[in-house]
């Protein structure tokens, strides 16, 4: 009896220090990094080709693996086996037209950020102590209370909502779609194609970067096709 009644105290310690609420262990910016590598390529790749392009040592590397799985939290790639593709909030972060709309779209893809978000919009946040508390009652182990807030303050103002207070950026509303429709679904499965278009998203999404008229450098013309090659290349296999 006293071994089941051990076991037991075991079984629900484990349970109070796993977090119910999904939540990144890094921050923003770090997911960001992981967005613009990946978009300097193409949109696409596998870890070890990000790994080299982030300037990070192995696929092991903590920091690596925190930025990574920190930009899936925030909704910028999808992970596939060792496949990382930039979603369609992913493509959208890293254009200035639609960066400052697309980072508060990504903090409050989050669904701890989110929930603290909807409790204090527009309130002052509370001390330290109070909102970890809040964080725990949402379903962040205890142990790791720390940290989430620690992630979100940061995030929070990386996202331009503000330290003290949450506000949308002057000029920034959710209710409004984002150039080149940042507001489609953002969870696609790398390589999939949306249920409302035949084209495949990375395609689309780099066709918008084409301008409607006017001139264009011969330089900026070849990047873009360079780029685009690249992408083709990597999303369709040449019959021999």
């Amino acid at each position: 009896m006293a071994t089941e009644t051990k076991q037991q105290d075991e079984t629900d310690k484990q349970r109070r220090e796993r977090s119910t609420i999904a939540f990144p262990y890094g921050d923003l910016d770090g997911a960001v990094e992981v967005a613009k590598a990946l978009n300097d390529h193409g949109g696409m790749g596998d870890q070890a080709q990000l790994v080299a392009w982030m300037g990070h040592k192995t696929v092991d590397s903590g920091t690596f693996k925190v930025k990574l799985y920190s930009a899936r939290s925030f909704g910028l790639i999808t992970i596939k086996e060792s496949n990382i593709a930039l979603t369609d909030l992913g493509n959208e972060i890293v254009r200035p037209d639609s960066e400052a709309r697309s980072m508060a779209l990504a903090f409050l893809s989050v669904p701890l950020y989110r929930a603290i978000y909807d409790k204090y919009k527009g309130r002052l946040l509370p001390g330290d102590a109070v909102l970890e508390a809040d964080m725990v009652e949402l379903g962040v182990a205890p142990k790791q209370k720390s940290r989430a807030r620690q992630g979100f303050q940061r995030s929070a103002e990386q996202a331009k909502l503000g330290k003290d207070r949450l506000v949308m950026p002057g000029g920034v509303s959710l209710d409004s779609k984002a150039n080149g429709g940042a507001s489609r679904k953002m969870d696609q499965q790398f390589g999939s194609q949306t249920s409302d278009s035949e084209i495949n998203p990375l395609i689309a999404s780099w066709i918008e970067e084409l301008p409607a008229s006017g001139e264009w450098t011969r330089d900026e013309r070849d990047s873009w096709i360079r780029v685009f090659q690249r992408v083709v290349d990597k999303l369709y296999k040449v019959k021999e």
